[in-house]
């Protein structure tokens, strides 16, 4: 197996994702990382997961990690399960 190199989206929220994919796409990256802020990315929403999938595959991406939220912290797992059934109305995953 070839070794990739990726990125982070974590490098700058201040960028919004769809941004910064085409940023890593013109960099040369074959794979990037999303960053541990979930309301960057929208990947606990099912039409926003949908949207990143199509951009990524327009832009010849591949994802190779997702960085959750460390469950040691203090209501991490509470706000996790919230956030995922508040943002899965359509029950898609």
């Amino acid at each position: 197996m070839d070794a990739q190199t990726s990125v982070a989206t974590s490098f700058n929220y201040e960028i919004p994702i769809e941004r910064q994919i085409h940023l890593i796409a013109e960099a040369g990256f074959s794979h990037f990382s999303l960053g541990a802020m979930p309301g960057h990315s929208g990947y606990l929403e099912a039409a926003r997961r949908r949207d990143l999938k199509a951009k990524m595959a327009d832009l010849g991406l591949a994802m190779d990690t997702i960085h959750a939220s460390a469950l040691h912290h203090a209501g991490a797992v509470e706000q996790g399960v919230r956030s995922f059934i508040s943002h899965d109305t359509a029950g898609q995953y």
